[in-house]
């Protein structure tokens, strides 16, 4: 299953992340807390309990990434930290299509 944060989450919907929050407390979304390092934690908002909609939002933007680093990636020659996430992410991206 496909995480994002809660600011993701209120970017793809639209609304401020105190609705996220709220959105949280009434279960109109699933999410999962993950510790931190730190000693605190962090929610995370499952993917495929945003609206169809946002969802589509989210792999659009995962394919413009995975483009820009695909065109970076020719230019420099090795890929970077960040290319490899939105490589990452696009593979989760098909692999969720294909699901």
């Amino acid at each position: 299953m496909m995480y994002v944060s809660i600011e993701e989450a209120s970017t793809l919907l639209s609304v401020s992340r105190r609705t996220i929050h709220t959105y949280i407390s009434n279960q109109k979304v699933t999410s999962h807390v993950i510790p931190c390092l730190t000693g605190g934690f962090k929610r995370e908002i499952a993917l495929e309990s945003l609206p169809q909609d946002a969802q589509q939002r989210y792999w659009q933007q995962v394919r413009i990434e995975q483009e820009a680093a695909a065109s970076k990636q020719s230019k420099r020659g090795r890929p970077s930290k960040a290319e490899k996430q939105a490589q990452e992410a696009a593979k989760a991206a098909k692999q969720a299509e294909i699901q």
